[in-house]
Order: structure tokens, then sequence, then C-alpha cells
């Protein structure tokens, strides 16, 4: 397993501080862009394990000098390669390409020896509805949802197949002593009890479904 290889120090230019990731490993990041990678990461279930500055690269620039070169993550998945990450703002990439250039080939070579993937981010691939709305969901994850209510709607979905925010609520509401409410779902989708299409702006015409299996 690798571990961090270069500590992270504060910086007047960006913002800097430590991610509690599914509050089990706090990692640190060194601008708000990284930090947005980690809340789309820790949201993802595919995701088992982030390693912050996971490794220093060898690597000739076009210069001639030799220089190391040390990528953001390494990412973990339960279905996949381990993915090496650089996340770098797409102006500043644009700015320095003629310089990043040759860093990034030997990270991807450094990656293809290793059987993984390399991957740049920029703005478009972490910034979006995604990322919005899984920060819209952050503060529901203290939700108090008893679980027989949870047991109701998951029945709910088992029983009649994905439905949207508002029927789920008319459904459990109009069969259950115990009223649910909007930030109860919240709570579940925060949690991954429901899922949804995060790709859409969620609101009350958002249709869930669940994943979770409980015997009837």
């Amino acid at each position: 397993m690798y571990v961090q290889t270069r500590k992270i120090k504060p910086t007047r230019r960006s913002v800097s501080g430590i991610f509690a990731f599914r509050a089990l490993d706090s990692i640190p990041f060194e601008s708000t862009l990284e930090r947005d990678f980690l809340y789309r990461a820790e949201f993802d279930q595919r995701v088992t394990k982030i390693i912050p500055q996971p490794t220093k690269i060898p690597f000739v620039s076009s210069n001639g000098r030799s220089y190391t070169y040390t990528p953001d993550f390494l990412v973990y998945y339960s279905n996949r390669n381990p993915l090496l990450v650089e996340v770098k703002p797409r102006e500043e990439i644009q700015e320095n390409w003629s310089k990043f250039k040759h860093k990034f080939k030997f990270g991807l070579r450094y990656a293809k020896e290793r059987d993984w993937d390399f991957r740049i981010y920029d703005e478009s691939r972490i910034r979006g509805q995604a990322l919005a709305n899984i920060k819209f969901l952050q503060p529901y994850k203290r939700t108090d949802v008893a679980p027989e209510l949870t047991e109701a709607v998951v029945k709910s979905l088992q029983l009649f197949g994905p439905m949207s925010i508002h029927d789920l609520l008319v459904q459990n509401n109009l069969s259950s002593d115990s009223l649910f409410d909007e930030a109860q779902l919240w709570h579940l989708l925060s949690t991954k009890l429901l899922v949804c299409d995060m790709d859409q702006l969620l609101t009350e015409h958002t249709v869930v479904w669940t994943t979770q299996l409980i015997a009837s």
C-alpha cells in the first residue's frame, strides 16, 4: 500500500486543509479544487481508499534536467484499477502546458507500468450539478431517521419501483403513523440507502430508487 510522500504545508496562495474522508482518514488538500475532488470521491461508493501525494516520479524536463513529480492522489476502487490523479485548474494547465506535459507523460507511463490509470482533473471533471448535490446533502447526514421508517421507504421502492421524492412522501405518509419528511429522504440519499441521477438538480420531482434488500 502506498503512503503519503510529501507533506502539504499551509500557503497564502490557495486554500489548504484536511478532509475527513468517511470519518476514517484525514486527507490533506492544497486547493478548493482538490477539496471538491475529495467530496466527489467520498460520495462514490466504488472508492475504497485515497492516498494523498502517493509517490515521487522521476522525470526529465525539456531542458534536460532531472526532476521529481508528485501526483495529487492515488484512488483505489472496488471494481477497477487504481487511478493516479493530478488536480489542476484548467487555466493553469493551459498557461503552463509546455512545462507540465513532460511530467504528465511520465505520470502516465508510471501508472501504466503498474496497471493503474492516470487522469488529469480540472473544473470540468469535478464541478457541476453532481458536486452541488453532494454538498447540498452533506448536512442531512446528521438527520435522524427511525429504522422502521427507512424500512418502509425501501419496501415501497422494492414493491412499486422508482418514484419521485414527492410520490414517496405521499405513499408513506398515507400508510404510516410516523410522518416522513423531505429532510429524512435527503438523509437516505446522503447515506446511499437511496440513489438517483446525481447529475440532475435535486427537487421533490427527483426520481429515486434503492439497491437495498429488506426481507418481507
